[in-house]
């Protein structure tokens, strides 16, 4: 599924970051395309940095691993 929203695409470019992959959709599985339990946390710190500067939000991994906007 191709990002629709700005912090969608944010998402998705985070995680290419972290993962030093391209073309992450937001329906990608985190851990299916590379990730692991320590890059997950540095996504989360780098989302956290990069997305929620002054918002009160949060980032969960669900029971299928893919993450999502609390």
């Amino acid at each position: 599924m191709i990002a629709k929203t700005d912090t969608e695409r944010k998402v998705c470019n985070i995680v290419e970051d972290v993962l030093q992959v391209s073309g992450v959709q937001i329906s990608d599985d985190f851990f299916e395309i590379g990730g692991d339990s320590l890059r997950a946390t540095e996504f989360v710190a780098k989302s956290r940095k990069k997305l929620f500067k002054s918002k009160k939000l949060g980032l969960r991994f669900s029971k299928i691993q893919r993450f999502q906007m609390l």
